[in-house]
């Protein structure tokens, strides 16, 4: 075309017209036998049913699978909240343990102060008072594993710092978004600068709160950079799964249910005579473990059951299942009841591993999350109580969680046999 155009700029007007006539049409024509046969090819594939996803062709919405019912943040965290409350219908028991499991490897031996490796003094007064400050919000106990429970459903945490004029201490207060569903606000240029945290609710002045940053810490553990306030966690991508897992154990117990009666059957060789079987049955009230005498010409009595091996499919969903929670939420097998699974002690190992770097990035945001805590209730106190503390002098520390070598042979201790049939560790 591009020949053509400038071959046309250099010959008489009357004739480029012609020529550009010609072209255009032989040209039109070609792509208009085009279109006729694609519009009966796309007829057909309009007609026709994707068998792989159960949906219509024609859908402008194309899904692999099964679209998962959780779609939404709201919805993820409203899902989470059930299966830990035990209020789901399904995967109540696997969502909890997955969640405090996770909770456990992310700040199970609690939380330290220590004076700042940079800092050059006497930290001593500093580290006084967030010890003290620590026991009076309980965060020498159970509070950090509370918080991280509650990241673990909500993927965020924003806790708020208010004077407690009649203990003299600033006091912890735990927001969580379930209830309050606060917004978090970012300059437009750098979304981990969060200047505001704002809850209108109801309008009433108790309820309603709108926080400059001295005054909460907000850390996020899921979620993409530019949208703040919706963090999924790792166990929401793991929803449908759970859920699944459960339904599969429950139809297991079903089938066995099922198949583990047998069914007395009586054979007759002809109609008459298993009418008479049958009226003698109803009327002896005969139960299995009395006696039966049968007479006549093949007459026979058995007991019939199920001696097929399709549970075999329920168990490999299960175990596929159980796999695909693992692998996305760092917990292992044998935390979620599949010992078997574990080939030998090194596979256990490598899955206590699997769950200390799943849950390194929430230990690292709660080491971040503590420090800034220390550091903002510090300057409160002293604004609210004239003192002078530094809390540049002091950081938060989280120890990973490592099981001695005792705890892993006692949870992973499998023998993997080779092909002499030996055992081996």
């Amino acid at each position: 075309m591009q020949h053509l155009e400038t071959y046309r700029m250099n010959m008489p007007t009357v004739l480029a017209n012609i020529i550009q006539r010609t072209y255009h049409t032989k040209e039109y024509r070609k792509l208009a036998e085009q279109n006729v046969l694609l519009t009966k090819q796309l007829s057909i594939v309009q007609a026709s049913v994707d068998v792989t996803t159960n949906t219509t062709s024609t859908s402008t919405v194309h899904h692999t699978g099964t679209p998962s019912k959780f779609s939404t943040y709201t919805l993820q965290v409203a899902q989470l909240a059930k299966l830990y409350e035990n209020t789901a219908d399904w995967g109540c028991m696997i969502g909890k343990n997955v969640i405090d499991v996770r909770t456990a490897f992310s700040v199970g031996q609690g939380v330290k102060v220590k004076k700042h490796t940079e800092f050059k003094g006497n930290a001593d007064r500093e580290l006084e008072w967030c010890k003290e400050f620590m026991r009076f919000n309980n965060l020498d106990e159970e509070m950090p594993q509370e918080f991280a429970k509650e990241a673990e459903i909500e993927g965020k945490v924003l806790l708020r710092l208010l004077v407690d004029t009649e203990a003299k201490n600033i006091r912890i207060i735990h927001v969580p978004w379930r209830k309050f569903n606060y917004t978090i606000t970012t300059p437009d240029y750098d979304f981990f600068n969060y200047i505001r945290a704002e809850y209108i609710g109801s309008g009433e002045p108790g309820i309603k709160f709108n926080l400059p940053p001295a005054l909460f810490i907000y850390k996020r553990f899921g979620g993409i950079v530019d949208k703040v306030n919706e963090t999924p966690p790792k166990t929401a991508f793991v929803l449908r799964e759970m859920e699944d897992l459960d339904k599969a154990i429950w139809d297991w117990r079903k089938i066995n249910t099922l198949f583990s009666a047998p069914t007395p059957t009586l054979t007759a060789p002809d109609k008459a005579t298993a009418k008479e079987l049958k009226d003698w049955v109803d009327g002896s009230n005969w139960k299995i473990g009395k006696l039966l005498v049968l007479g006549g010409e093949n007459v026979k009595y058995e007991l019939v059951g199920w001696k097929g091996d399709g549970f075999t499919t329920l168990q490999a969903e299960c175990e596929t299942l159980v796999k695909t929670i693992s692998g996305t939420t760092g917990v292992p097998v044998q935390f979620l009841g599949y010992p078997e699974l574990l080939s030998n002690r090194d596979t256990a190992e490598n899955l206590m591993e699997l769950i200390a770097l799943s849950t390194d990035k929430e230990r690292r945001t709660w080491i971040g999350a503590y420090e800034e805590l220390f550091q903002k209730a510090m300057v409160i106190y002293n604004v609210a109580y004239g003192t002078s503390l530094d809390p540049t002098a002091i950081d938060a520390e989280i120890n990973k969680t490592i099981m001695s070598t005792t705890e892993r042979q006692g949870n992973a201790t499998v023998p993997n046999r080779n092909s002499a049939g030996n055992q081996q560790e």
